[in-house]
């Protein structure tokens, strides 16, 4: 029986916007300067110190087109659950909310077409909440972490270096960006990470994304795409993505008397 919450578009919804400020479309990020920095706070730090001990981690959300699910989930989510148990945080591992979701998805029935990719949004929210009380009421869960790689579409943008989800990557292109200067492509799909930690009312506590790599250049009527197994290889790149997703939160449990910055919310 095929589950499918991985590619509902209730949970692409709450990872899309965990862009600053809401910035969802491609071309508000492509070369654009930020003068303030980013607080991906949405709640004030010291309400999340003192309500979140326990987090659980929902698999890592991709779609198959972009990168295979388990070698995400390895390449990203031991890192995440490090660098949370870290600063002193309980995490329950994606492996658990696969289970209890196989388990109660089960029962209630099929709730995914894949050949459709319609979900039956009553029978989802059943499964969904079900498995919600179970993580509060089995494992002491105060608040889930959901972690995506989605992508966006960067057009006409200068190639050298690109900007978008709040950082930057070169283009990708065989041997080597072969432009001139400042040279422009017609076409970018860049890739990024983005985590969004949510209470069981579904209300947004932490949001943020980071650049991950670029996916696809079209440029001189030529398109280069990296090729799927080769995707998210970089390492160093990705231990920086997670850091910068997942760092400040994290850094926000081992400051318990930091004063709350003027931008919070």
């Amino acid at each position: 029986m095929e589950i499918g919450y991985h590619e509902s578009m209730h949970q692409i919804f709450r990872y899309v916007r965990t862009g600053a400020g809401l910035l969802l479309l491609a071309g508000a990020f492509a070369g654009c300067v930020k003068t303030v920095p980013y607080d991906p706070f949405k709640v004030p730090r010291e309400q999340i110190r003192k309500e979140i001990q326990t987090i659980a981690l929902m698999p890592i959300a991709v779609s198959s087109s972009l990168a295979d699910l388990d070698v995400a989930r390895e390449r990203f989510e031991p890192s995440i659950v490090k660098r949370l148990e870290e600063a002193g945080l309980r995490v329950i591992d994606s492996s658990v909310w696969d289970e209890l979701w196989l388990e109660v998805g089960t029962d209630i029935g099929e709730i995914y077409d894949p050949s459709t990719r319609k979900v039956d949004q009553e029978r989802y929210d059943i499964v969904r909440f079900e498995v919600y009380r179970l993580l509060e009421a089995n494992y002491d869960v105060d608040a889930i972490l959901y972690v995506a790689i989605t992508t966006v579409d960067l057009h006409m943008t200068w190639a050298d270096r690109l900007n978008f989800c709040g950082g930057s990557a070169p283009a990708y292109w065989p041997g080597g960006w072969s432009g001139t200067h400042g040279d422009r492509a017609t076409l970018i799909v860049a890739a990024c990470l983005s985590a969004s930690l949510e209470n069981f009312d579904d209300h947004q506590l932490y949001g943020i994304r980071t650049a991950l790599e670029i996916i696809e250049t079209y440029a001189h009527q030529t398109r280069a795409t990296r090729p799927r197994d080769e995707r998210f290889e970089d390492s160093a790149r990705n231990a920086e993505a997670v850091e910068l997703v997942i760092g400040p939160m994290a850094d926000n449990f081992g400051l318990p008397g930091e004063e709350e910055p003027d931008n919070a919310h």
